[in-house]
């Protein structure tokens, strides 16, 4: 299995956060390139945050091969592929179940499993 980690891009309070079925399309230059809206019709979870900057999204975007999106404060998000829109929000203080993550801080990760066999010969 190989995972690919994903860090925040700036220190943030995590306010909201949408799950968006699609589709999974590789998002491979070629692809991106074909593909109309490519980044809008694949899977992705959406994470909102509050910042010094103001409002940050960051955009975990679904892909062929991936098996699942997963982030540090919920778990897994897919699989299961349900096909509905989910959304979850966190309280705003620093106390209260709220979700605060440092630049550079690992945010989520997408896991993908490879299964190599032996071919089989018969006859």
């Amino acid at each position: 299995m190989t995972t690919t980690a994903y860090t925040c891009r700036a220190t943030g309070i995590l306010r909201e956060m949408i799950y968006v079925p699609g589709d999974l399309f590789s998002v491979n230059h070629l692809t991106a390139q074909n593909v109309p809206n490519l980044f809008a019709r694949n899977e992705r979870v959406i994470c909102l945050f509050d910042t010094e900057f103001g409002p940050m999204a960051q955009i975990l975007v679904g892909a062929t091969i991936v098996g699942s999106i997963e982030t540090v404060w919920a778990g897994t998000i897919t699989p299961p592929r349900e096909g509905i829109i989910k959304r979850w929000t966190w309280p705003a203080g620093e106390n209260d179940g709220s979700v605060a993550l440092l630049k550079g801080q690992e945010m989520g990760r997408f896991k993908t499993r490879f299964h190599r066999y032996q071919p089989v010969c018969t006859g």
